[in-house]
């Protein structure tokens, strides 16, 4: 069995499997575009007006660039007829100190008008068709939505009879990069890297970062752990910008959840746990390594390949940053997603670099042949509960309805007492040689190991495992789309926003939007441990709660929902809660919150708005 060759096979397949979907973009303002009279001469100069509507309450900004201010409105146009020259004329501009940004910036309330020189090819005379690609950022009182890009169509004539203006509009210049906002958005990337390293989509990696670079000598270790690094670094940032761009920021999200992904996943961490048992061992074919490295001194295509497999199970609990970063990609602001992303993935690979490393210091520790391989045994059980994970979320994909939480936890609790009893000495594992009996440590740790089974089994009736909820299915299982079963359950939610609407009228009162997937590791966080806490459940009772799902692919109504909270919230992650008048107009809304405290504050904040 070859690892490299194994995951280079799995990675063909996977890429060739892969499903995405578009995200909706927000759409507060109303575009039309047209060009002055609605003709240009080829060749000739005129005028594009491009005029924004805004719904009431809103407000967007002007052209011009502030330091440590909102995101400009800017524009393109699409193929090479057209040429956007300046300075681009804003007539009905406001300005004021914008207390939010402590700045003085130009807005447009109600109406926006931009005046845009422009400048034909010399193009065959005719009816032409194209789009003005305009990205802007808008704001009420109650907050600001993510920057975003709508597509604006234009039909304009080309025709020698059209009349070109007598002066000559310079072409517009790119503005410098403001370097101080940058440097706080890179800081705040790195801040998210190293957050991230806590979320609960990481830890399955740990063994398989041991299993990998276990074997190596200290001058090859140092190689691949700069390697798999490299293969991090890489994944997020060119992988992760070129699909937001192709595909839409929830591409991303689709190819994490995606069933035949985790399937593969599922089998390589079981193939990784049975080499960790000694049942094989894990090696270059002579032949490929004499391909990849004339010296035979250990190629690093691995390592980089293992650095894209572990990016790939980490976006859903990544995305919540990654996600903002990759919006901003899509809308052609490829800069600040780039250096957000390197930062991002710089941070995130650093302990990772630093454990790479660790084992070839154990692996040179004197007398470290029979306890090392007690340690590799037991990272074997724990990558067998990790890709229980991963079956789950195939499970899901399908309804199997195979690997329920019940089901989920029993099988937990049958590896950890299989651990719990190894480490204890109640039976060998033939493959694992071991120098002498167990000693008080791992007799103590395998005591340990049972009270972690016991801990499991007693959740199996609906208690929380804390953090740990976050790798467990929901419950209740969702059955098949378009199911009432799948979610009637439980009697405090509706699930779907028209008969919410209708309730919050005849109740007067605000709706609580949960947005959630069924794949969201979060989301069973928060539905776990935040949730159920007393003062969050007082405070629910001033709302009619919806629960909506937005991450099953084969469901027309989690595609609606999707789009409708990227709309509301400008935000592709999972779980957004967000707090809505019976209209369905958006009040406030929050992500992922773990502190109930926190949670509830935003539940009263958002209750005392709706009450005025």
């Amino acid at each position: 069995m070859n690892l490299r060759a194994g995951i280079v096979l799995l990675l063909g397949i996977l890429l060739t499997a892969m499903g995405f979907a578009q995200p909706a973009t927000p759409d507060p303002v109303k575009w039309t575009a047209e060009i002055t009279g609605g003709k240009i001469a080829p060749g000739g100069r005129g005028t594009l007006k491009v005029i924004g509507t805004l719904e009431p309450g809103w407000h967007l900004y002007a052209t011009e660039k502030v330091p440590d201010g909102p995101f400009p409105t800017q524009f393109k146009v699409s193929g090479k007829e057209l040429t956007l020259g300046g300075p681009i004329e804003e007539p009905r501009v406001k300005e004021k100190l914008d207390k939010g940004f402590g700045v003085n910036v130009k807005y447009f309330e109600e109406k926006a008008e931009f005046g845009i020189p422009v400048e034909a090819a010399a193009a065959a005379v005719g009816q032409k068709t194209s789009e003005v690609s305009v990205t802007y950022q808008v704001c009420n009182d109650q907050g600001c939505l993510r920057p975003t890009t709508v597509a604006v169509p234009l039909k304009y004539e080309v025709s020698d009879s059209a009349v070109a203006p007598v002066t000559t509009a310079p072409k517009a210049t790119p503005k410098p990069t403001d370097q101080k906002n940058l440097l706080t958005f890179l800081l705040i990337a790195i801040g998210a890297g190293f957050g991230a390293l806590v979320t609960p989509c990481v830890f399955p990696m740990i063994p398989i970062t041991v299993s990998v670079f276990s074997k190596e000598g200290k001058g090859e270790g140092i190689k691949k752990a700069v390697a798999f690094c490299i293969g991090i670094i890489s994944t997020f940032t060119l992988l992760g910008i070129g699909f937001s761009v192709l595909f839409g920021a929830s591409g991303l999200q689709n190819f994490a959840n995606n069933p035949w992904l985790n399937l593969s996943l599922a089998i390589l961490f079981i193939v990784l746990s049975l080499s960790l048992f000694g049942v094989f061992e894990i090696g270059l074919p002579s032949g490929l390594a004499n391909k990849l490295n004339p010296n035979n001194k250990g190629g690093l295509i691995g390592p980089i390949l293992m650095g894209l497999v572990f990016s790939l199970t980490s976006f859903t609990c990544t995305l919540p940053f990654v996600g903002t970063l990759l919006v901003s990609a899509t809308q052609g602001d490829l800069l600040y997603p780039l250096v957000g992303m390197l930062g991002f993935s710089t941070a995130f690979s650093i302990p990772f670099f630093l454990l790479a490393l660790f084992p070839q210091y154990l692996s040179k520790l004197p007398k470290s042949g029979g306890w090392l391989a007690v340690v590799k045994a037991f990272m074997g059980f724990l990558e067998l509960a990790a890709a229980m994970k991963f079956l789950s979320t195939f499970d899901l994909t399908f309804t199997l309805g195979w690997l329920t939480r019940p089901v989920f936890l029993a099988s937990w609790a049958i590896l950890m007492s299989m651990a719990a009893a190894f480490l204890l000495g109640w039976f060998n594992i033939p493959t694992v040689h071991e120098n002498k009996k167990p000693g008080w440590f791992r007799r103590g740790f395998g005591v340990v190991t049972f009270g972690l089974v016991i801990w499991i089994l007693s959740s199996i009736n609906g208690t929380s495992l804390g953090k740990l909820e976050s790798f467990l299915p929901p419950e209740p299982y969702p059955l098949k789309v378009g199911s009432k079963a799948a979610v009637d359950k439980d009697d405090k939610y509706l699930y779907d926003l028209p008969a919410a609407k209708a309730k919050a009228v005849a109740e007067k009162k605000p709706i609580l939007i949960d947005f959630t997937g069924i794949y969201c590791s979060n989301c069973r966080d928060m539905e776990k441990n935040v949730i159920p806490a007393a003062e969050v459940q007082e405070s629910l009772k001033g709302f009619v709660l919806a629960k909506l799902y937005t991450d099953r692919l084969d469901s027309p109504s989690d595609t609606e929902y999707q789009n409708l909270k990227v709309k509301l919230t400008g935000t592709v992650a999972n779980p957004v809660y967000a707090i809505v008048t019976p209209a369905g107009d958006l009040i406030s809304f929050t992500e992922y919150e773990p502190n109930p405290g926190k949670f509830n504050e935003f539940l009263k904040a958002g209750l005392a708005k709706f009450k005025g």
